[in-house]
């Protein structure tokens, strides 16, 4: 069995849709743990340049893989 990798994703108010669909189609997959962070809905935007540091962040740290 492979070893599970972890993905972190984030999006501003224009990917929002695209990340949802990502995000749901991989989560149905059983070798990927996903760290989203955000934004959480189309009434909560938030810009790239606050969401993209997120996922640069957690792949220095190693909480992401991808």
């Amino acid at each position: 069995m492979s070893e599970k990798i972890t993905i972190a994703i984030a999006s501003d108010l224009s990917g929002f849709p695209l990340k949802q669909a990502i995000v749901e189609h991989l989560n149905q997959r059983g070798d990927i743990t996903l760290l989203d962070f955000g934004i959480e809905s189309a009434d909560h935007p938030k810009p790239y340049f606050e969401q993209a540091p997120k996922v640069a962040e957690a792949i220095q740290d190693g909480r992401a893989t991808h």
